[in-house]
C-alpha cells in the first residue's frame, strides 16, 4: 500500500491510501483511486508535509504556528499536537 500526504488551503491535511494497480486509473473511478482520510487538527491552513524516512509516521505544519505529529496505519491517529 502506498499513501500520500498533502496540506491544504483549509485546515486539514489529507492522507490518501492508494491502490497499485497495473492499468491507468481515471480520476473519476472512486473503486480503483484508493481512500482519503482527513486529518484534523490545525487552526488554519497546512502549509507543509514530511515522512519519516523508515517510520510510518508524518509531520504536517500549518499557518496557526503549530505543528502535528501523525501516525499513518491509524488512519492518521494525531501523535502530538501544539508544538
Amino acid at each position: 500500500m502506498l499513501f500520500l500526504l498533502t496540506g491544504s488551503a483549509e485546515p486539514f491535511a489529507y492522507l490518501y491510501k492508494l491502490n497499485t494497480h497495473s492499468k491507468p486509473v481515471r480520476v473519476d473511478d472512486k473503486a480503483r483511486r484508493g481512500s482519503r482520510q482527513r486529518l484534523e487538527g490545525h487552526s488554519d491552513r497546512v502549509y507543509a508535509v514530511a515522512t519519516h524516512p523508515t517510520e510510518i509516521k508524518a509531520c504536517t505544519a500549518g499557518a496557526d504556528g503549530s505543528i502535528r505529529l501523525w501516525h499513518i496505519p491509524s488512519a492518521g491517529r494525531l501523535l502530538k499536537g501544539g508544538f
